[in-house]
């Protein structure tokens, strides 16, 4: 019997150990990778890497051309033409100049642009877009890096519905705006959000990322990996429709005047320049995708869970550090009593008290890497499994209790870090 339960303890201790192993790689791989990339898997982007005066990828881009307004009392006349895009030195350039344009409508403008987007190339439902740019600065000046619905062309606008990452207007050279709007709440009645930076530093200053995070009930807004406002069904006015459940594409412009920036004025330099070094669209690495749930709830129910979970693996932990083998060790009789009766190697006793210990561990670690929590909590429970079948060969039915409760709470965290890890993750990390 003793040579029998010597084999299983050591089966599962050799068990233990080599989820640690692995786990601690796991976590050491994942932790190399930014959070973001750990989180997301890039599903489009453009480095914008052609040669100096190339013009935009059209497999990628496409131009809109005009000069009617747009809608909004706009000035300029959007052209397809190098001088007003192209790219250099890595960078895509959209220049808005101050020059006597005719377009081949016969539409004539004293200013020229240009406006790309994606659309009939790439759109995509959910995800993290993102673009890193340097906006020009000017009175009258209207940089926007937006989104439409890419049923545009059979709903109509603002049926389709409007996700604006980031627009700028030049008299407001310290602050950028992310909006939404749809069906009730569009133009002058989009729900909008500001973000200042401090101490009056200008965008134009230097680069910045601006992005959002788009799930099925929630987008929310960054600048500089920085959430500044999220947006949900409750934001809608009543009985309005959400419309943020389809594809959009991607749209990049400046505009030269307009009923919201106002017109340039004799403070407003020409040439206006926007640089854009990447626009990149991301998908979530998870292909689990929570529903049912808008995202204050889901995020509600992962507080939820990490709590319980951080409780269950402290106390874990406090258990192992002050009873079984922790107790054991420090009492040199019942060492001496569990190596007559169970037949433990003496030699054994420190090997299995730190493999217990560094089981516990990895499920606190657990909470910021949980591949090392999961891969601890399989170790774990293998490990009790092995300890529950020698002490009931050895008929050892005291030590069988405790066992088996330890089990009991090593399996509770190993199942609660895996709903963490599958379901409760996109919504709140």
């Amino acid at each position: 019997m003793k040579s029998g339960y010597i084999r299983a303890w050591v089966v599962s201790w050799l068990l233990l150990v080599a989820s640690l192993f692995l786990s601690v790689h796991t976590g050491a791989a994942e932790s190399a990778v930014p959070a973001k990339d750990a989180r997301w898997k890039l599903a489009w982007s453009d480095e914008f890497n052609g040669p100096n005066g190339s013009g935009v990828d059209l497999s990628k881009w496409v131009f809109d051309v005009g000069g009617g307004g747009w809608g909004n009392e706009e000035l300029e006349y959007y052209t397809n033409r190098p001088q007003n895009s192209h790219i250099e030195d890595g960078k895509l350039v959209i220049e808005a100049l101050h020059e006597s344009y005719t377009g081949a409508d016969g539409v004539s403008r004293n200013y020229t642009s240009a406006r790309l987007k994606t659309a009939g190339r790439f759109s995509q439902t959910y995800g993290r877009f993102e673009a890193r740019i340097k906006i020009p600065f000017g009175q009258g000046m209207w940089p926007a890096f937006w989104m439409l619905g890419d049923d545009i062309e059979k709903a109509a606008w603002p049926d389709c519905g409007e996700i604006d990452i980031m627009e700028n207007i030049g008299k407001e050279p310290s602050t950028v705006h992310g909006s939404i709007h749809g069906p009730g709440f569009s133009g002058d009645d989009g729900i909008e959000a500001r973000y200042t930076l401090p101490g009056n530093r200008r965008f134009a200053d230097d680069f910045h990322v601006f992005a959002v995070e788009w799930e099925p009930n929630a987008i929310r807004f960054y600048v500089d990996d920085e959430l500044y406002v999220t947006r949900t069904r409750k934001d809608l006015p009543p009985g309005r429709k959400w419309v943020f459940d389809h594809p959009f594409f991607l749209l990049l412009n400046v505009a030269v005047g307009g009923d919201w920036s106002g017109n340039p004025d004799s403070t407003t330099n020409f040439p206006q320049t926007m640089l854009l070094d990447y626009v990149r669209v991301y998908k979530r690495s998870s292909q689990i995708e929570p529903v049912g749930y808008d995202s204050y709830e889901l995020w509600r129910g992962g507080v939820r869970m990490h709590t319980a979970y951080l409780v269950v693996t402290i106390l874990f932990a406090a258990m192992v550090a002050f009873s079984g083998l922790g107790k054991i060790r420090r009492d040199p009789r019942q060492v001496r009593v569990v190596h007559e009766t169970v037949g433990v190697p003496l030699n054994l006793f420190p090997v299995l008290a730190t493999c217990e210990f560094a089981g516990a561990l990895g499920l606190v670690a657990g909470i910021w890497r949980p591949p090392l929590g999961i891969a601890a909590g399989v170790g774990l429970v293998l490990y009790f499994v092995g300890a529950i079948v020698s002490h009931v060969r050895v008929g050892d039915f005291k030590g069988l209790g405790s066992a088996v409760f330890m089990l009991v709470v090593a399996a509770g965290a190993l199942v609660m870090r895996i709903l963490i890890y599958k379901i409760y993750k996109p919504a709140i990390l």
